[in-house]
């Protein structure tokens, strides 16, 4: 399966850990919420051009409580 997403401004937490909510699609389109608390660039590749695209993402919004119903 390979999932399309894009990240949202909206900070929540899950299992008490902080993450941001990023939205996106899979291959068939059915609709996605994917939690990350962390991207990491694999050893030995140039993270330049990743750290250039992270900083043209919003900035986190203030913690928001993501009700269960809307994650499931």
């Amino acid at each position: 399966m390979k999932i399309a997403i894009e990240s949202t401004a909206v900070l929540t937490t899950v299992d008490g850990i902080s993450v941001r909510l990023w939205r996106g699609t899979t291959d068939s389109g059915i609709p996605v919420q994917v939690f990350v608390r962390r991207i990491l660039v694999l050893n030995g590749s140039d993270v330049s051009e990743f750290e250039r695209e992270l900083l043209k993402q919003d900035e986190p919004a203030e913690l928001v409580s993501i009700p269960l119903r809307m994650i499931l």
